[in-house]
């Protein structure tokens, strides 16, 4: 099951919590039945003072509770098979921020998102190029293409590139030309 790493049964809780099993599944409305696909995400829907008057307990009582119990519930989780890792740079989405980064710094006079566009741009560039290699597919979509669902979203991939060197002179190699009233 996906998500098996981040949830719970309330068995496996009790036995690791004894005693203290109750009131932490009470405070993190954890149930028999499950408060999500029959297993338990841990979440507080209910502030801690008002379970804690439920349970009748001090909320420092609660809270000393629910502090002793997450480690144990953590080193449980530590012997889980770990998710795996996806790192993999979605180019349509980084070109969607640069797009609005570029719009929002020349909108607003904003020299940080212009920054911060320059910066997502070089690490795309950094990431996504191959030494003697064309670039990816989504950077080379032409534009005679007739206009479907795809090319359509791919469009701030193809302005931000050109909003970014409009706004600070950045060319697609990768160099900076920056104006001189930037640079002092």
């Amino acid at each position: 099951m996906e998500g098996k790493f981040y949830v719970w049964s309330e068995e496996e809780i009790m036995a690791l919590l004894g005693a203290d099993g109750p009131a932490f599944c009470a405070y993190y409305d954890v149930s028999r039945h499950g408060n999500w696909e029959d297993v338990n995400i841990l979440w507080a829907p209910r502030p801690l003072a008002i379970v804690a008057g439920e349970l009748n307990m001090a909320p420092v009582e609660l809270e000393a509770l629910i502090a002793r119990s997450k480690p144990k519930l953590m080193e449980a989780r530590a012997r889980r098979v770990r998710p795996g890792l996806d790192d993999k740079i979605l180019l349509g989405w980084n070109a969607l921020m640069i797009h609005a980064l570029c719009k929002a710094s020349g909108a607003l006079g904003e020299e940080k998102y212009a920054r911060m566009a320059e910066r997502a741009m070089r690490l795309l560039l950094e990431k996504m190029r191959r030494p003697g290699k064309p670039l990816p597919a989504g950077i080379r979509i032409r534009m005679e293409t007739p206009a479907t669902r795809r090319s359509l979203m791919t469009m701030p991939l193809l302005s931000a590139p050109s909003l970014l060197y409009r706004k600070l002179r950045v060319s697609c190699r990768g160099s900076v030309k920056r104006k001189r009233s930037q640079t002092m």
